[in-house]
Formats: C-alpha cells, sequence, structure tokens
C-alpha cells in the first residue's frame, strides 16, 4: 500500500509527511485497543443486546445505552494504555518521523545525542510525571464516577 502511494510518476503521497508518523503509530499501537475492546465485548455476551431489540430498541440505541456503559472501562483503559505506549515510543518515531517533526521521544533522544543532558533529563522526567498522573487522574475520576 505504502509502496503504490509513492511510486514513481505519481505524487509523492504521505511519504516524508506527519501522516505516514499517524499512519505507522496506529499500525503498531492499534492492536492494543481492539483486544481490550474485544474481551469487552466477549464477557458481555448477546442476550442483553437482544433484551433491547426485543424492547424496541433500535441497534445504535442499544449500543449507546447498553453496550457502551458496559464496556466504557475497558475502552479508556485502552485510551491510557496506548497513550502511555505512544508518549515513549523511540524507534518507530526515528524511522519514520519527516524533517523538522519531533515526538517527546526524539527529542529527549537528540538532546541526549547533542550532550544537552540536563535538558534531556528535564524532559524525560515531565513525560514520566505526564504519563503517571494523567492516568491515575483518569482513573480516580471513573473511580469517582462509578461511585455516584
Amino acid at each position: 500500500m505504502l509502496l503504490g502511494l509513492s511510486s514513481p510518476g505519481t505524487s509523492p503521497g504521505c511519504y516524508n509527511t506527519s501522516l505516514i508518523l499517524l499512519l505507522a503509530y496506529c499500525c503498531i499501537l492499534l492492536p492494543h485497543p481492539v483486544r481490550y475492546t474485544h474481551a469487552a465485548l466477549l464477557q458481555i455476551g448477546d442476550n442483553l443486546e437482544a433484551a433491547a431489540r426485543v424492547c424496541g430498541a433500535s441497534g445504535m440505541t442499544a449500543l449507546r445505552r447498553i453496550l457502551l456503559p458496559l464496556i466504557r472501562p475497558s475502552l479508556v483503559s485502552a485510551m491510557l494504555l496506548v497513550f502511555a505506549v505512544a508518549s515513549r515510543e523511540l524507534v518507530t518515531s526515528i524511522l519514520v518521523a519527516p524533517v523538522g517533526v519531533q515526538t517527546v521521544a526524539t527529542f529527549i533522544w537528540r538532546q541526549f545525542e547533542q550532550g544537552s543532558i540536563g535538558l534531556g533529563m528535564a524532559m524525560a522526567f515531565l513525560a514520566i510525571v505526564l504519563t503517571t498522573l494523567l492516568p491515575l487522574l483518569v482513573l480516580g475520576l471513573m473511580r469517582v464516577s462509578v461511585v455516584k
């Protein structure tokens, strides 16, 4: 697919753009939320959706009012996992990031490579704090919403 997008005689496609970085991240990180969502849907079973359909709910109503509230914790966990992994993904960023685009991981790596160890450590510390506090905050908010 990517070769077809950048074959000779055609427009350059998505090579050396931020789109190729987004596509690479999707290919690497998409299996995580898919597996979490699949496991959550397997735990629910078909009887709840069938009961909603018998009571006259449409497919979208059953999805919105029954399935989504039940799988919401798994979806949030999957999003937090993808956030944590994506924020420290270095190899993909180094290999496919276009010139001039920096991710957090490539910024830290370049600072260490250039000898600015203090700046690299400060950014690494901020990345660790952010990827620790944000999931804890979201999980705390989820716990408070369950209690109410």
